[in-house]
């Protein structure tokens, strides 16, 4: 069977940058004070979560076998280590994104425009934004899904000392608070 390609077809699949949504501190890092940061879901959902807000939900309709974002990190913030349950694909789009790797993030690459770096499950990964602008890049995640963030102790403990922590499907729980800058 043929897909019908029609002019609304391909309007549903085709999001233009300047229309983007940008949701704010939708994981438990960005509740600590430095790592506050903003994202626009393009394809898929955030921890699988179908909820109708378009901060959770990808712009794209399908369910695709993968995730993807656009991060617009602030200068000097970060994301903290963290590991998926899939492979995680990072590629800056118009500036230099600092990776931290390891345990304890005892590794770093810094990444240029259009740079790609992938890491397999298993691995903990952080970022940073080296630069005195924001600088948007793009993250894909093998599946329809994230999964679960697996965080350092410090993430969760840092988390639950302003309030926060998440529920056993990743998505955030907590008292009403204002993020974190």
């Amino acid at each position: 069977m043929s897909t019908k390609i029609d002019q609304k077809w391909i309007d549903q699949r085709v999001r233009r940058y300047s229309d983007l949504h940008f949701g704010v501190d939708q994981y438990l890092d960005t509740k600590i004070e430095g790592h506050s940061r903003s994202q626009a879901n393009i394809v898929g959902h955030i921890s699988g979560f179908k909820t109708g807000d378009p901060d959770y939900e990808g712009w794209i309709p399908d369910d695709a076998e993968f995730w993807s974002v656009i991060i617009k990190l602030p200068p000097g913030r970060t994301g903290a280590l963290h590991d998926h349950e899939t492979t995680e694909m990072f590629m800056p789009l118009d500036g230099k994104l600092v990776l931290t790797l390891g345990n304890d993030g005892e590794h770093e690459v810094e990444l240029d425009v259009h740079d790609i770096a992938s890491f397999p499950p298993g691995v903990m990964r952080g970022f940073r934004n080296p630069g005195d602008k924001d600088v948007n890049f793009l993250v894909t995640i093998g599946g329809p899904e994230m999964g679960m963030i697996k965080w350092p102790d410090e993430v969760i403990e840092k988390a639950a000392q302003v309030g926060w922590s998440e529920d056993k499907r990743g998505k955030i729980v907590a008292r009403e608070l204002e993020p974190a800058e």
